[in-house]
């Protein structure tokens, strides 16, 4: 198989992120325009009511390569299998290079280039690791338990929607995204290993995220730092 794809597609689940959405898209935006391969990214709108909606199509009135995808039952997993069905269906004929990310995270300018680089070197699926810059949401002490807790090295065993990614083949030779209500990203993950995936467990494109107390899905990385500081303060 050819290691260029034809295309990229980038997509982020939203839930009434009108706060940070706008932040995370001009991140995405940004990586894209390193490429020279075209890429398109869709926003999963799942039951939103506040300006998600609006934002992403102020950054497709810009001219940015953004839409919207309705999604059609609730939950993350619905709405990241919406958003490839989205891309997949734009592009039926050809070899994809698919990203996820949450609309709650910032993904570093190189973002894409570097998946790209693995994917020269032979990657089917590149999962990488994320890196708060603002505790400040959080308790005292949740910051120095998750840095002893979290090993953000290459061949790292994190698994995070926020930063996934996959071929379109092995995407659909797995199935794809289950509709869970969480854990979906964990889910396919362990889908594409046990098919025999070419994995990298990558450390050097880690995505900024949001330390926000109260997540959009259970379960969620909001709900991972909860559970840091529980067992502090049992412990305590």
């Amino acid at each position: 198989m050819d290691q260029c794809p034809d295309a990229i597609g980038v997509v982020i689940p939203a839930r009434n992120e009108q706060e940070l959405l706008a932040a995370c898209l001009s991140s995405v935006v940004e990586a894209a325009g390193r490429l020279d391969i075209p890429t398109r990214i869709v926003v999963a709108l799942d039951r939103c009511t506040d300006r998600s909606a609006a934002i992403v199509a102020e950054f497709r009135a810009a001219g940015f390569p953004v839409r919207p995808v309705a999604v059609p039952r609730p939950g993350v997993g619905a709405a990241r299998a919406a958003g490839v069905r989205a891309l997949l269906a734009e592009h039926p004929t050809e070899w994809l290079w698919l990203a996820s990310t949450d609309a709650d995270s910032e993904v570093p300018a190189d973002w894409l280039v570097r998946q790209l680089a693995h994917v020269r070197r032979g990657a089917e699926v590149v999962i990488g690791t994320v890196r708060v810059t603002d505790w400040s949401p959080q308790p005292a002490g949740t910051r120095e338990r998750f840095a002893a807790a979290y090993r953000p090295e290459f061949g790292h065993r994190h698994r995070h929607g926020a930063n996934l990614s996959f071929s379109s083949t092995r995407y659909l030779a797995v199935g794809g995204f289950a509709e869970l209500p969480c854990d979906e990203d964990v889910d396919l993950i362990a889908r594409l290993e046990a098919a025999g995936s070419a994995m990298v467990w990558a450390a050097e494109l880690a995505v900024t995220t949001s330390a926000r107390r109260v997540g959009r899905a259970p379960a969620g990385f909001a709900d991972y730092l909860a559970g840091l500081t529980e067992v502090a303060d049992d412990v305590g």
